[in-house]
């Protein structure tokens, strides 16, 4: 990604360069003769870089990105995907209401009568007269004040400059505000009566700051304020002051004049020019300068003026004492200056320098002389950082020359040390390396600018991680005064670099199981990298047998963040190899990566071994639990080598997959009775595939009921399907209710054959070889009751029978364990589209009177056996328990051998006897534990949370037993359900009295 970066020091805004056409291909009538107008897009501006990188590529020209905008810097994607950053000393924008706003030091009188600039960058408030502070800066949130020792008058503002009249005696202050927000300082004495009056004899203001700010004078007058960090938030250069002197004579340098010794011809070109006039902003050419001694002591910074200066016969009013605050927040510029001067060793002018520019050279024009030279120091953006630095270069305009003679002069930039706004003459650090030398003619009639190259500084910069480089500009000759030269503000560092893409991660091949392994003897390689700048970029790569490349090969080009791939074109043999890849943006390379293991396998593993004790490859065993379920254990032996993982499946179960590196591991299974196939593939590391192991196994004494299945909730009809020995001729199908019941066969009439719909015409039915067909029982054509039912196979060979084990089913008309939906206030069942409704009708003394309805049943409440519908036919009455939660409502015998407990909506759950005695839930009801006998005339239910529920008859004639209580273990928690009998007919209805 190629990237341009520009570090401007701009006191004004640097116009953006217009913008480059764009080629279009013309229709016929158009390249015959017909002018076409390049387009119009409006504001080269868009929100983020990457739109702006397509908009710059769409239209041809420069876009800025403005999420990259700061106070003194702008971010420009260009045409051909290059990057401009430009950064300024000055700023240019500050944001307001989250929108940026040109930087205007125009003064203004606000409503209460304080002045401020239209847009500073810092807040800056001046006083509009009186007593109040003569300026206060504010950076960051911390505060600097500044107060004239009397009452001020009512200043005139003309653009950025206001002017209080006559603060002394024939003396004018002028406050000239900053794009900074900072503000410059100068009092106008115009007269020689005025210098010599007492109150220029120490001038004093008064200094408050911010709690925290510390604000403190060096031995040489320079002025600075801080956080608690030590961070710079205000400096103030030693003040000077000068007069209006305009003398064209040459002055004569301590150490001798450079003129001396020339040819005639030579010294008519080096003649210096005429003395420009001094203002508040700046000398003159030929003014006389000096020193202000400035200290601060107990809040009071006091101003000594020159008094040689102020009496001297050879003193042309106006005299200008000057000094100036510049602040420094955190959002401001990268990049600083700093011009130190031989003739005040002692002054720091960090970002700080007169209007006609920083001196570079031997100044000796004017008192006091000396060599000037001028240091700077560049914030440099870490996305340089890592790049190739392609063009380095430092363009200069000469605002000021000391000679008007046709002669070029070189000045040269040197890197130097780190410097900062402590740095004078004196402790200014020394030259270390030229980077380059500029010549510059005469500054008089035009400003004529230069570039010098940084090539080297920067180069180290983006390879060391530097997050500045300092240069200084110096002149070839430190001895001559006419080379001496002043350069504008406005320069600029332009640097142009490349940021190669990161080295490749996500490092992967293809097909394989294991990282390091593939499957293919041309496996895919793929890869990830990313661009500085969201370039597309190309990834490369090389698969190498020790140092020798087998094979190389490049993705296409893909963006930035986004896999490519490879397909190695030539074929591998199996075995061991090492892989890398860089990453290419159309300009540079990454680095590459670090070499990865590669191992090339095609050839599938050989198969695993499967083993059982308890239940060997072909025939029936083990025995069941209580529940019909059989466990055994089985030994999986995968090869010693050439193995990642082994998958297994028991029946159409799922996959499980088991690691090991070739050691036998065992799992232990649980199944249903009948026929199970469990299948063992090895896996290799590379991801090949073994044949697999299909091991067959039977779970039972030679029979098994395969449907229904244990737990199945039959709303209607039920499949009949089931498994003998290969030698068993014939099946019958048989059911009972409970284990006290005796086993019956299953009505035939009930039973059809599944693919046919035949009917069953007598039983044993055919199973030839054990495999009977599948039949269709309707199972509520057998029972009239909803509950628990048990089912078996029987097998027979003619001679000998075998039984499966049982599995036990619940009929249930209802479908209650049906997926259920919302449809307004009603709910519906899924399966057998019932809508029921619920409501509650009354609640007190921690029970709840509920009622509900069903559209399959409108007259559920009037059939509920032994039970008074007190809401009408349509609605079963019930309650709820608040404290036990528990809402049944009442037991009734289903049969001899099972009752239904029936809860709160009308529904049941079964229970059969039991031969040990008590009695045995349906499947999903084992939670439950009913005792009690149809005999005894009360029955107990206890649940596993501990609740407990009792249940009595209203009348020995009743059919029913009414819930009585129900209770916790703990105390207090018991409520009691107090039901009365209604006569009807020859026996009595239940209801809650």
């Amino acid at each position: 990604m190629s990237v341009l970066v520009v570090l401007a020091l701009a006191v004004e805004a640097a116009t953006v360069a217009a913008d480059s056409g764009v080629a279009f291909a013309a229709p016929r009538s158009q390249r015959e003769g017909t002018v076409v107008s390049a387009p119009s897009y409006g504001a080269a501006e868009a929100r983020d870089v990457l739109s702006a990188r397509l908009m710059a590529r769409l239209q041809g020209r420069r876009i800025e990105a403005l999420s990259e905008r700061t106070d003194a810097s702008q971010t420009f994607v260009n045409a051909d995907g290059t990057v401009t950053y430009t950064a300024f000393a000055e700023p240019k924008w500050t944001q307001r209401g989250g929108s940026w706003v040109n930087l205007d030091p125009t003064l203004q009188l606000r409503a209460d009568g304080s002045v401020v600039p239209v847009a500073a960058e810092a807040d800056l408030v001046l006083s509009g007269g009186g007593s109040g502070p003569l300026a206060s800066l504010t950076v960051d949130g911390k505060n600097l004040s500044l107060t004239w020792p009397t009452a001020l008058p009512m200043p005139v503002l003309s653009g950025a400059k206001a002017t209080y009249a006559n603060v002394l005696k024939d003396v004018d202050l002028e406050l000239t505000a900053s794009l900074k927000g900072g503000v410059e300082e100068t009092l106008v004495v115009k007269s020689a009566e005025a210098a010599s009056g007492p109150g220029l004899s120490d001038l004093v203001q008064s200094v408050s700051t911010s709690n925290g700010v510390i604000a403190a004078t060096d031995a040489g007058g320079n002025l600075t304020v801080t956080d608690g960090t030590g961070r710079l938030l205000v400096n103030s250069p030693a003040p000077v002051m000068w007069d209006s002197a305009t003398s064209t004579e040459p002055a004569v340098a301590g150490g001798g004049n450079s003129i001396a010794g020339l040819a005639p011809a030579e010294a008519d070109k080096a003649k210096p020019r005429a003395g420009t006039r001094s203002t508040a902003q700046g000398p003159g050419s030929h003014a006389h300068h000096a020193a202000v001694k400035t200290t601060l002591r107990d809040r009071k910074l006091h101003l000594t003026p020159d008094r040689g200066l102020l009496t001297a016969k050879s003193t042309v009013f106006p005299v200008y004492i000057d000094p100036a605050y510049v602040p420094h927040p955190a959002s401001g510029s990268r990049l600083h200056w700093n011009e130190v001067q031989q003739a005040y060793p002692n002054t720091s002018n960090y970002d700080s320098s007169p209007s006609n520019g920083n001196g570079v050279g031997y100044q000796g024009f004017s008192s006091p002389k000396g060599i000037e030279r001028t240091y700077y120091r560049v914030g440099i953006p870490s996305a340089i950082w890592g790049g190739t630095v392609l063009s380095a270069d430092m363009k200069m305009t000469e605002s000021y020359s000391a000679s008007c003679g046709t002669t070029s002069y070189g000045v040269q930039a040197w890197s130097t040390n780190v410097f900062d706004a402590s740095t004078t003459w004196a402790n200014a650090p020394g030259k270390v390396a030229q980077q380059s030398s500029v010549n510059f003619g005469p500054a008089c009639t035009s400003s004529p600018s230069g570039t010098f190259s940084f090539m080297n500084q920067v180069t180290n910069a983006a390879a060391n991680h530097w997050q500045t480089i300092c240069f200084v500009l110096v002149a070839s000759s430190e001895t001559n005064e006419v080379q001496f030269k002043r350069f504008s503000s406005a320069a600029s560092l332009s640097i142009t670099y490349n940021t190669p893409p990161t080295t490749p991660t996500s490092l992967a091949a293809s097909p394989t199981a294991t990282d390091g392994y593939a499957a293919s003897a041309t496996p895919t390689l793929s890869a990830k990298a990313t661009d500085a700048n969201s370039d597309t970029v190309r990834l490369d790569y090389q698969v190498l047998s020790g140092t020798t490349v087998k094979a190389s090969g490049s993705s296409a080009f893909v963006n930035s963040g986004t896999a490519g791939t490879w397909k190695v074109s030539t074929a591998l043999a199996d075995g061991s190899y090492t892989w890398k890849v860089r990453a290419y943006d159309g300009r540079d390379y990454s680095a590459w990566t670090a070499a990865k293991s590669l191992i090339i396998d095609t050839k599938a593993p050989a198969n695993t071994t499967v083993s059982s004790t308890a239940f060997p490859a072909g025939a029936w065993s083990g025995t069941p639990d209580a529940s019909g379920n059989f466990t055994g254990s089985f030994t999986f032996t995968p090869p010693s080598t050439d193995v990642g993982l082994v998958a297994w499946q028991l029946d159409d179960g799922a996959w499980t997959y088991t690691s090991t590196t070739g050691a036998a591991f065992t799992k232990s299974l649980t199944f249903r009775a009948g026929k199970h196939t469990l299948i063992a593939k090895t896996h290799d590391k590379a991801g090949n595939l073994a044949s697999g192991t299909y091991y067959v196994f039977y779970a039972g004494s030679g029979a098994a009921l395969l449907t229904p299945a244990q737990g199945d909730r039959p709303a209607r009809r039920v499949a009949l399907t089931g498994q003998g020995k290969p030698a068993e001729t014939g099946v019958t199908y048989q059911y009972r209710i409970g284990e006290t019941d005796i086993w019956h066969n299953v009505p035939t009439a009930h039973v059809t054959v599944r693919s046919s719909g035949a009917p069953v015409v007598s039983w044993p039915l055919a199973a030839p070889g054990g495999e009977p067909v599948a039949l269709t029982w309707n199972i509520t054509d057998t029972f009239t009751q909803d509950g628990p039912v048990d089912v078996r196979a029987v097998f027979t060979d003619g001679t000998t029978s075998d039984n499966s084990p049982v599995n036990t089913v619940t009929v249930d008309r209802n479908a209650g364990t049906a997926p259920l939906l919302s449809a307004g206030p009603a709910s519906v069942n899924a399966l057998t589209g019932d809508a029921s409704l619920s409501a509650t009708d009354a609640s007190g003394f921690d029970l709840t009177v509920t009622r509900s309805a069903s559209s399959r049943r409108p007259t559920n409440g009037s059939a509920q056996e032994g039970q008074a519908a007190i809401f009408g036919p349509q609605w079963t009455a019930g309650t709820t328990a608040e404290i036990t939660g528990s809402d049944w409502s009442y037991l009734r015998k289903a049969s001899d051998r099972s009752v239904a407990l029936v809860d709160a909506d009308g529904d049941p759950t079964g229970f059969t006897a039991a031969s040990g005695g008590g009695w045995k839930p349906e499947p999903g009801a084992e939670d439950l534990t009913l005792t009690g006998s149809l005999l005894t005339g009360t029955f107990t239910l206890k649940d596993s949370e501990g609740t407990t529920t009792t249940f009595a008859k209203v009348d020995p004639s009743a059919t029913t037993w009414q819930v009585t209580s129900t209770f916790l273990p703990t105390t207090n928690s018991t409520t009691q359900v107090v039901s009365e009998k209604i006569p009807v007919g020859n026996t009595f209805l239940a209801r809650p009295k």
